[in-house]
């Protein structure tokens, strides 16, 4: 995990408590509906942005394993090598 990464998981816990706690303001009547809405589209926004940059991390280490030669077993176990993979469209 990136030091990026962590700093997008530390975000989304922090938008998680902010979403929990509007909420909580809003079924004791401290908050009205459209502000428990804003808080979780931010947490969604914040998921989706760590979800992504996750993926990105993954493909790049996939990227690095092929181009160092790396190959892996396929359903029936057959074994594809880099060369043999489709390029990145």
């Amino acid at each position: 995990m990136t030091a990026y990464n962590a700093s997008l998981a530390a975000g989304v816990e922090q938008t998680r408590r902010a979403a929990e706690l509007a909420r909580t303001q809003y079924r004791f009547g401290y908050i009205g509906l459209l502000d428990v809405l804003v808080a979780e589209r931010d947490l969604l926004s914040a998921e989706s942005q760590q979800a992504a940059s996750d993926a990105s991390l993954r493909v790049g280490l996939v990227r690095i394993f092929a181009a160092a030669g790396g190959g892996w077993k396929v359903g029936s176990g057959e074994t594809r090598k880099s060369s043999e993979l489709a390029p990145d469209a």
